[in-house]
């Protein structure tokens, strides 16, 4: 999980205003805000294929503004969707449970071992993809983000 946390010189309500404004329907957003300053953001998905891929990230954020400051207090958590978690955490462990089945079995299995490697390697590629998936949209959502305050 990624935390950033900035202040701005708007009110609370000046900067759901601007966020809600920017990132309405019309934009493929869905921005959500409670009555206690907490926001999320995600995309809205068009077609069910696009429920993995669109949206991997989960964007939560809590807006403070101090009685005796001009500033409001943001701080914006980025983490990972728990499907895509358990998607990459089951195949690595199927991967796993069934090479040690095979090396523990005392046939030679080959096409187990084979199999095995594959959900490990499916497994392992798939999250070294979500990493780097990851880091581009955080990037992408706080520039997003900052381009919207700050105009």
């Amino acid at each position: 999980m990624i935390t950033w946390n900035f202040n701005s010189n708007s009110r609370p309500e000046e900067i759901s205003k601007k966020l809600e404004a920017s990132l309405g329907e019309a934009n493929s957003f869905v921005f959500k805000k409670s009555n206690s300053g907490k926001f999320n953001i995600r995309k809205r998905i068009m077609y069910p294929w696009y429920l993995f891929y669109a949206n991997s990230l989960v964007v939560q954020g809590h807006m403070e503004a101090p009685e005796h400051k001009e500033e409001t207090e943001v701080s914006i958590s980025f983490r990972k969707h728990l499907l895509w978690r358990l998607v990459v955490l089951t195949d690595l462990s199927i991967g796993l449970a069934i090479l040690i089945t095979a090396f523990t079995a005392g046939n030679d299995h080959v096409a187990r071992i084979v199999l095995g490697s594959v959900f490990l390697v499916t497994g392992v590629l798939l999250w070294l993809r979500l990493e780097k998936k990851y880091k581009t949209d955080v990037q992408e959502y706080k520039s997003l983000i900052a381009g919207i305050l700050e105009s």
